[in-house]
């Protein structure tokens, strides 16, 4: 039996073999330098996004972390001198309670006889008065002259209040207790005189009193709720 048509066979599929193999290799050289560079390129790009993404991200948390720690220092800033105001406030609203307690005696209880004793204790509570008014007045001039614009013009006005009393006390009642040896008539009189400006001196310590607790509940409400500095707090007050 012949061989050689079988081997032609052979042969010529062995040549469509090799004819498919070198295609191939043709087509991935191809797709090597082709393809294969538009790949690396599409990765360069993106990793130039994901690595720019990432570098955008990293500034906008350090801008972030900045803003908040100045925020913070802002607010301890706030803080700090709600505290310094609060410890001139509360003795000065103290100075002027004890006021208001030595009014509401001179109205009622001293000089109620024409005795030495009346006017001791009527000039006692003149002291307190005068000594009492001195010490909030210094208070308050402390704490409305280390304020800021926005708060110094509150502050002033309870400082001013506390001037109006000042001036009501030394022309009405300091070094004008009566002696007790005035006529009945005059004693009544001067008496007379005393006890209504006391009495006016209390009303308008009550009101000074009022004006400086509000004051200061502004300044605990904004502890508690955490408004930023420059929050307009205290609108048409007093």
């Amino acid at each position: 039996m012949s061989l050689s048509p079988f081997l032609g066979n052979v042969f010529e599929f062995v040549d469509f073999a090799m004819g498919a193999v070198v295609i191939l290799i043709i087509w991935y050289v191809i797709k090597f330098f082709l393809i294969g560079k538009s790949k690396e390129s599409s990765d360069d790009d993106s990793w130039a996004k994901t690595g720019g993404g990432l570098a955008d991200y990293i500034k906008g948390k350090q801008k972030k972390a900045k803003r908040e720690k100045e925020e913070k220092n802002e607010e301890e800033k706030e803080k700090a001198k709600i505290t310094k105001r609060r410890k001139l406030l509360e003795p000065a609203k103290g100075f002027i309670i004890k006021v208001e307690q030595a009014a509401e005696k001179l109205k009622d209880d001293e000089l109620s006889k024409k005795t030495a004793h009346a006017v001791r204790n009527a000039k006692i509570q003149e002291n307190k008065i005068k000594n009492n008014l001195k010490s909030a007045k210094r208070n308050l001039y402390v704490a409305k002259s280390s304020e800021t614009k926005k708060l110094k013009k509150y502050l002033h006005e309870l400082y001013t209040q506390s001037e109006v009393i000042i001036k009501m006390f030394n022309d009405n009642i300091k070094n004008k207790i009566p002696d007790e040896t005035l006529s009945d008539t005059n004693w009544n009189s001067q008496v007379s005189h005393i006890k209504n400006h006391a009495n006016q001196i209390k009303g308008m310590c009550g009101h000074l009193i009022n004006s400086i607790d509000k004051f200061i509940d502004e300044d605990k409400m904004e502890l508690s709720t955490g408004h930023k500095p420059g929050y307009p707090i205290r609108p048409g007050y007093p």
